[in-house]
């Protein structure tokens, strides 16, 4: 119940880092985070050095990244030699929603709906953006349905949810 998307920023020798992001990857969710809170190279840049990440916040310390604050093992960013070889590895994934890039200075999304290539535009340009947030992201619903379920007469013992208490982020 995610709308999964892979996120991505060109270096200046023309090097790709690719990082997966499990929650809200839809243009209004990640296109829209991004572009409104990582809107430089540097900032943008930051996102990947913690490996793939549940979901994106507004700052870097808001997002939740698997290795950094679920203990799990580093998955760190992929390293494409290229934007050819880039797009040529995530064209046609089908757990992949939406790939972003930050590339010439702005975000830009590209559809993976089994594509057999990649078209990147501006996220304000992508058909499916808004502009509007959300009322409910991916990740607050998901983080309802262990008491919902219990309010509906369901057993702790019935209920098994995976969850990540953000109080207890590591810088």
């Amino acid at each position: 119940m995610s709308t999964r998307s892979n996120i991505a920023i060109q270096k200046p020798n023309g090097q790709i880092l690719s990082i997966y992001v499990h929650s809200d990857g839809y243009p209004d969710g990640v296109g829209q985070c991004l572009i409104d809170n990582f809107k430089t190279y540097i900032s943008a840049e930051k996102l990947f050095r913690y490996g793939d990440a549940s979901y994106l916040g507004s700052t870097l310390k808001e997002c939740s990244f698997y290795h950094r604050d679920w203990q799990r093992d580093m998955d760190p960013a992929h390293v494409h030699k290229n934007f050819e070889s880039f797009k040529k590895y995530y064209a046609g994934d089908v757990f992949i929603e939406f790939v972003y890039l930050f590339r010439d200075g702005q975000w830009l999304v590209s559809d993976n709906y089994q594509k057999p290539v990649l078209e990147f535009v501006p996220v304000k340009e992508h058909k499916d953006y808004t502009g509007k947030k959300s009322e409910m992201t991916e990740v607050q619903m998901i983080s309802q349905i262990g008491s919902l379920l219990s309010k509906a007469g369901f057993k702790d013992e019935d209920v098994s949810v995976q969850t990540f208490d953000s109080k207890k982020k590591m810088n």
